[in-house]
């Protein structure tokens, strides 16, 4: 794995983000350079893509609720529907290209770590990459992500992975 270039960039923050970073970065152990990295790591590779109303927030327990009131066959759909362009599009925005690296990067990276969707352990077998994504929801949440990975696998590479899910876990396995 190569190392990024760095450079040094100097320039004026307020006196109460300052205190914050500080704190935040004293509470996790890492330096505020460190903190204000990752910080802005996460704009560019995620958050700018969303701004102008491309994205929300919710709380986890506003997701449970809207899941917990809709029913299996609208949760699926809802899946197949986001799954379907979405990937695609985010990608293309990026810049990126529409393979198998691309697609396992934005699980990971783009709404694995960065959107909060899951955590995700990554391994790789003899002949798949074993992505298991573990999440606090609840099952529907599972069913959605299951949908919504089949359909982004189909739209992309045209292939349909290997997916188990439980209550509080998806286990995708995609072919090399």
């Amino acid at each position: 794995m190569s190392r990024s270039k760095h450079l040094t960039r100097t320039f004026r923050i307020e006196e109460g983000t300052d205190s914050i970073l500080r704190a935040d970065a004293e509470k996790n152990g890492i330096s505020v350079n460190n903190l204000v990295n990752r910080i802005m790591k996460e704009y560019t590779v995620s958050s700018r893509y969303f701004e102008g109303g491309q994205s929300i927030v919710l709380f986890s327990q506003t997701l449970i609720q809207l899941l917990l009131n809709m029913d299996e066959k609208e949760i699926k759909e809802a899946g197949k529907q986001s799954g379907y362009r979405r990937t695609k599009d985010q990608l293309l925005m990026r810049g990126m290209k529409l393979d198998r690296k691309s697609a396992i990067w934005y699980i990971t990276e783009i709404i694995g770590k960065y959107s909060g969707w899951f955590t995700c352990d990554l391994h790789e077998e003899k002949t798949n990459t074993l992505l298991y994504l573990r999440h606090t929801y609840n099952e529907k949440w599972s069913i959605f992500l299951t949908n919504y990975l089949e359909a982004m696998f189909k739209e992309i590479l045209e292939i349909t992975p290997k997916i188990e899910y439980t209550a509080t876990s998806v286990v995708l396995r995609v072919p090399k």
